[in-house]
């Protein structure tokens, strides 16, 4: 388990998107809050999103926040959960419950600007 500690500290000092993996019950979201805490950026939010259950429209609009009348049901104009970690961490729980497409999305916004 130190190892796994050791891992987190260095990881956190890195302003790289870091990437947890495990199986079911390996308590993934101590790792990103662990990232987090040791982290520069400790001080800023840290968002935690469980992407099971939502469908990728839905998830869509809570991470990028959606204008009023984007979908049935969006009232008014809404700022995403992105925008509301900004500075800080984003920990995207269930990540591998999301379609495939979703997933390549999303690494396509998060991946640096060449």
């Amino acid at each position: 388990m130190v190892g796994v500690y050791r891992l987190i500290a260095r990881a956190a000092r890195s302003d790289a998107p870091v990437i947890v993996m495990g199986r079911v019950r390996y308590r993934q979201g101590v790792s990103g809050a662990g990232d987090h805490d040791f982290s520069p950026r400790e001080k800023k939010p840290f968002v935690a999103v469980n992407c099971s259950g939502l469908t990728d429209t839905l998830l869509e609009a809570e991470l990028f926040g959606h204008t009023k009348g984007a979908f049935t049901g969006a009232a008014g104009e809404r700022s995403g959960l992105f925008e509301a970690a900004d500075g800080g961490t984003i920990f995207l729980d269930e990540l591998a419950s999301t379609s495939a497409g979703f997933q390549a999305s999303l690494c396509a916004c998060c991946s640096p600007a060449k």
